[in-house]
């Protein structure tokens, strides 16, 4: 078997703990007090050496000997440390040197790191991407002789059990994986994938857990890929590329087909780079300090990142019915709104209204497909229902205002008015406002969520008067955005849950991920109000000065 040179995965780590680790001698120095960080002086050296039994890593820790030094596996990271008692004024122990994870389309690198990186092995990866596909350049060093890529199908950032891999050719393999899970709750959807490689491979097999399986072309399975050895004693260089699809196999060869044929990493590259410094060239920024200038285009960047397109380049896409449909206009998703409808929306809406418009337009496709409501937070076609609130008319009106408006409005409208005023109304097994009832019947509710349902029935009532041109609607939808009036209590000068009864609950419940110093100031729309029932002016800024002075307050 030859030792793979990138290794994927949670591949390996059942073999790992087979692993003798021996200490050499040889290398010992002075021992020095601390390790890592502080302990920065220290150079951890490893080696795998191949024996008549297998594989051992070989592990260069100056200043500790071989019982000092300790490895552990814990949710698929290999930990190497080391620990010795210090003097009494230092009575407690460190340890460090810790592998580091990278992940790449369709593989994994895993390497030694210790201080500023100093890599188990010299290969250099370079990356990029087009719309639906990805691109790997592996660089080999000159006095090796053989190269493994590892893909793995069923691994992920959370466990599946979902997935399978075929190899049909000496340089490609394809198949799908489920999504896993996030935060918690299953996410069934499926992402299809081709892959290829620019040469073909001397050996390649499939994997199960730690077991290796040469010359066999099918895995399916938790914990399962495939692998392809090059020789690269003389052609140093090996690329890989994968085209992705939300639909099927077949659509992830026509994305790669289309979007990336040949095999100029380069060109690929330069295009990649170009589309983004389009982006990012929409704001130009000047100042003297060039940190803070290199800060504000990483964030811009990272704004630009989500929602992402998962239309094929065919037009079609996975439904939130789980039918394949097809769109005119580029289908997106991860809308995580309650994190976006505040004050990233406003922004991809001003500079790029017509993308926003598709997403808009993407909603209400899912919200049409899952049952009629609008949907909290998306990954792929699945709503998760994570957060709380009724975010999305918050965020499809923020756009509209914003200049985003390349859409019908009518039957978004439509869905608004459902979510808002239907108990029981659902986007696929999600109900889009719990409590509703209530909070229709009496005017009160939980309050962090009924502070985020007046945002939302004020940016309805927006939409009706701006988009829709029906005043006589928005007055009701402001109506019900001023209830939030029912949460102040006068006995303690805050916004406060009431029980069905009408009873107050204690002050500190029902604040999700936040508390009621935060939540209080969460009447944007009516500022002016709040700070008239709590005294004016000069109440309101002391109670700003007091929130202030602890950022966590």
């Amino acid at each position: 078997m030859l030792m793979p040179s990138i290794f994927g995965e949670n591949l390996f780590d059942d073999f790992f703990n087979d692993f003798p680790f021996y200490y050499d001698d040889k290398a010992m120095k002075d021992t020095e007090k601390k390790l890592y960080g502080k302990r920065a002086s220290h150079v951890m050296k490893t080696d795998i050496k191949e024996m008549d039994n297998g594989y051992q890593l070989v592990v260069d820790l100056p200043g500790f000997t071989k019982d000092e030094i300790k490895a552990s596996l814990e949710n698929g990271y290999l930990t190497i440390s080391a620990e010795k008692g210090l003097d009494k004024d230092e009575q407690e122990k460190e340890s460090g040197h810790y592998i580091r994870r990278e992940r790449y389309a369709g593989a994994c690198s895993r390497s030694f790191y210790v201080g500023d990186g100093v890599k188990q092995e010299d290969i250099k990866a370079k990356l990029t991407a087009t719309e639906r596909t990805g691109m790997a350049s592996y660089e080999y060093p000159a006095d090796q002789q053989y190269g493994t890529v590892i893909i793995g199908g069923g691994i992920s950032a959370t466990p599946i059990e979902q997935a399978a891999i075929v190899i049909t050719a000496p340089n490609k393999c394809e198949g799908y994986a489920e999504g896993g899970n996030f935060c918690g709750l299953r996410t069934p959807y499926k992402v299809y994938f081709v892959a290829e490689f620019d040469a073909d491979a001397l050996e390649s097999g499939t994997w199960k857990r730690d077991e290796l399986k040469p010359n066999t072309t099918f895995a399916e399975g938790e914990y399962s890929g495939v692998y392809f050895t090059f020789d690269v004693s003389k052609k140093k260089n090996v690329q890989y590329k994968i085209g992705v699809s939300y639909v099927s196999v077949e659509n992830a060869r026509e994305n790669l087909k289309a979007e990336n044929t040949g095999w100029d990493f380069l060109q690929i590259q330069n295009q990649a780079e170009s589309k983004w410094n389009h982006y990012l060239g929409k704001i130009e920024v000047e100042g003297t300090n060039p940190d803070r200038t290199t800060q504000f285009y990483t964030h811009l960047y990272r704004s630009f990142i989500h929602p992402n397109v998962c239309s094929d380049v065919n037009g079609e896409y996975m439904g939130a019915d789980f039918r394949v449909h097809k769109s005119r206009s580029k289908h997106y998703t991860s809308f995580s709104n309650w994190d976006t409808y505040r004050t990233q929306i406003q922004l991809l809406s001003i500079l790029d209204p017509e993308v926003v418009s598709d997403i808009v337009i993407s909603h209400q496709l899912f919200a049409e497909e899952a049952g009629g409501a609008f949907p909290r937070w998306v990954m792929a076609n699945i709503e998760t229902g994570v957060m709380q609130g009724d975010p999305t008319p918050i965020l499809i009106s923020n756009a509209y205002a914003f200049g985003a408006r390349n859409y019908d409005p009518k039957p978004i409208w439509k869905i608004m008015r459902k979510g808002a005023e239907e108990p029981g109304a659902m986007s696929q097994e999600v109900e889009a406002r719990p409590g509703l009832k209530q909070y229709l019947d009496k005017g009160y509710y939980n309050a962090s969520i009924q502070l985020e349902y007046t945002s939302a029935d004020f940016a309805i009532a927006q939409f009706a008067l701006h988009a829709v041109g029906d005043e006589f609607a928005s007055w009701r939808y402001f109506h019900f955005a001023r209830s939030w009036k029912n949460l102040y209590n006068p006995e303690t000068g805050w916004l406060q849950s009431r029980n069905p009864d009408g009873s107050w609950k204690p002050l500190t419940e029902d604040f999700r991920e936040s508390t009621y110093k935060n939540y209080f100031w969460m009447v944007p729309y009516d500022i002016a109000g709040l700070i008239e029932i709590i005294g004016g002016k000069a109440v309101a800024e002391k109670r700003l000065d007091e929130f202030f002075t602890r950022l966590d307050a």
